[in-house]
């Protein structure tokens, strides 16, 4: 009947490790990498809804079970960042080259353990020009660069599971006067 609920957990843990590392290896080049390790599981969560596909029809079948030790929704186990800047003076300003890759692993999208999103990669990147009085600003950007299909959220009730597609391939211009 596309009946969607709402459950809270009794009890949670989660544990991690989250590091940020930046270098400046040249003149006007910055590399910065940051990482997290997490590992999360609920410790008691009685009636955790479970979905699995209904045997003589489409969609999903609620089922409730006892989560203690299944691991918490949407907490990849990897997720991290890596980014360049580089800026190189002109005679009119200056100009800039940004790129940037972020990961994450697989995750869970609902309390029961049922879906899996699967680990994706988003690469991004702009190229910009600031004034030599930084008056101006004009920056050309780009967010998902390779078109990545994954599912930002994802919906799970007796109809199955809906994917809420992430961003697409977006790409933008960005002009600032500071006054």
């Amino acid at each position: 009947n596309g009946l969607a609920r709402t459950f809270n957990a009794s009890a949670a843990r989660v544990k991690g490790l989250e590091a940020d590392l930046a270098a400046v290896p040249l003149d006007g080049l910055t590399l910065r990498l940051a990482g997290t390790y997490l590992d999360g599981e609920y410790t008691r969560f009685p009636g955790a809804p479970r979905f699995v596909p209904n045997p003589t029809t489409t969609g999903a079948v609620a089922t409730a079970i006892d989560g203690k030790g299944l691991d918490t929704l949407r907490t990849p186990k990897l997720s991290g960042t890596f980014s360049l800047d580089y800026v190189v003076p002109i005679s009119i300003g200056s100009l800039r080259f940004s790129g940037n890759v972020y990961h994450t692993s697989s995750y869970w999208v609902d309390a029961g353990n049922s879906y899996k999103q699967p680990g994706y990669d988003l690469v991004g990147g702009s190229v910009g020009w600031t004034s030599s009085d930084e008056t101006y600003d004009l920056t050309l950007w780009t967010r998902n660069l390779l078109g990545k299909k994954y599912c930002d959220r994802v919906q799970a009730s007796t109809n199955g599971f809906s994917c809420g597609p992430g961003e697409p391939m977006t790409v933008g211009v960005t002009g600032r006067v500071r006054i």
